[in-house]
C-alpha cells in the first residue's frame, strides 16, 4: 500500500515541549518502574500511577485528520500509556521517547486497518486544512470535558484500589460502598448527558475498568434493563420515578430557568445501603455526596495542574 496514503490516515503524537515536565516524567517512570513489580508499597504504586498519567495527559497531546476541534488524545495514545507504564524500564531509554516509539508504531498499523476498511480518503488539501485548525487548539479547552471527565472516571477507580490497601477494612468496605455508589450515579450521569454515543468513546476505551468500579446491583436499582457496557448505559431509559437526565443539546438547557442538574433521590441511597445491612440516615448519605464532590474537584485540578506529590 503507497505509504503517502497511509499518513493522510495516521494521527500524529506532540508535545508541549516543557523540558521539565519532560524530565519530571522520565525520572518518575524510572522510579515506577523499580517498584513495579515488586510486592507491597501498593499505595505508593498507585499514586505514582495515577500521577505518570495525569503529567502524560499534560505533556501529550494527538493531532491529525478525523480529530475533532476538543480532542487531545485518542484511543491508541491512551492503551500506549498504559502498555509503556507496564512494560517500560530504565534501560529502554527515556520514558516519553519510549512512548513516541510505541506510538508511532501503533497509530500505522491502526492507520493501515482503518484504510483497508474505508472506500475513501479525504483529499489532502481537505485534510490539511483540518489539521491546520485542530493544531492550534490549546490541551484542555472548556469544550473539552467529555474527556476530563472520562479521565476523572478512571482516577476514581483507582481511588477505589487505593481502599482495599488501606488498614481498618471494615470501616474500608463501607467508604469504598458510599464512592462506588456515587461513582455509579456520577458516571451515569456523565455518559447519559451525551448527545451522541460519539462522545462517549473515551469512556468506551477504559469501560472494563470503569464497570469494575460501579457497584451495579445499584445500577439496576434505577436502570430499567441491566446495562453492562458504555453504549447500553447511554441508551438505556431510567426506571419511573428517578428523574430525567437531560442531553447536553436539549433545548430546556437553554431556557430561563433550567432545570437543576439530576440526581437520585437520598431515598434510593439510604435504601440501597439499608439492603446491605448498614444503618444510615439522609445526612449520611448528603456528606458522602459531598465528600465525592470534593474528590473530583481536587482530581479535576490534577487535570489542570498536574500532580503534585512530594517524592
Amino acid at each position: 500500500m503507497d505509504r503517502h496514503k497511509i499518513d493522510q490516515y495516521g494521527h500524529r503524537l506532540v508535545d508541549s515541549g516543557e523540558e521539565s515536565l519532560e524530565h519530571r516524567i522520565n525520572r518518575k517512570a524510572d522510579k515506577y518502574a523499580k517498584i513495579r513489580d515488586n510486592e507491597g508499597n501498593e499505595a505508593r504504586k498507585t499514586a505514582l500511577h495515577m500521577e505518570l498519567l495525569t503529567l502524560c495527559i499534560r505533556y501529550f497531546r494527538v493531532v491529525g485528520q478525523g480529530m475533532a476541534s476538543q480532542d487531545t488524545y485518542d484511543d491508541v495514545l491512551v492503551n500506549e500509556l498504559y502498555w509503556c507504564l507496564k512494560h517500560h524500564s530504565a534501560s529502554k531509554g527515556p520514558f516519553t521517547h519510549y512512548v513516541r516509539f510505541r506510538y508511532k508504531r501503533q497509530s500505522m498499523t491502526v492507520a493501515e486497518r482503518e484504510y483497508k476498511s474505508t472506500p475513501e480518503i479525504v483529499p489532502l488539501d481537505e485534510e490539511k486544512h483540518e489539521f491546520e485548525a485542530t493544531e492550534v487548539q490549546p490541551f484542555f479547552e472548556e469544550d473539552s470535558h467529555i474527556h476530563a471527565d472520562a479521565m476523572l472516571a478512571e482516577f476514581i477507580s483507582l481511588v477505589v484500589e487505593f481502599l482495599d490497601h488501606l488498614p481498618d477494612k471494615k470501616h474500608n468496605e463501607r467508604a469504598k460502598l458510599y464512592l462506588r455508589m456515587n461513582f455509579t450515579e456520577w458516571t451515569t450521569y456523565s455518559v447519559k448527558m451525551q448527545p451522541v454515543i460519539h462522545d462517549c468513546e473515551h469512556f468506551e476505551s477504559q469501560e472494563t475498568r470503569f464497570f469494575s468500579t460501579m457497584e451495579l446491583p445499584f445500577l439496576d436499582v434505577f436502570m430499567a434493563r441491566a446495562c453492562r457496557s458504555i453504549r447500553a448505559l447511554w441508551g438505556c431509559e431510567l426506571k419511573e420515578g428517578m428523574g430525567t437526565i437531560l442531553r447536553l443539546d436539549d433545548p430546556a438547557l437553554k431556557a430561563k430557568n433550567p432545570p437543576a442538574p439530576w440526581k437520585l433521590p437520598t431515598s434510593v441511597y439510604v435504601d440501597y445501603v439499608s439492603s446491605k445491612g448498614y444503618k444510615v440516615t439522609s445526612a449520611v448519605i448528603s456528606q458522602h455526596r459531598k465528600k465525592f464532590e470534593l474528590l473530583k474537584e481536587q482530581m479535576g485540578n490534577r487535570l489542570d495542574d498536574g500532580a503534585k506529590y512530594r517524592d
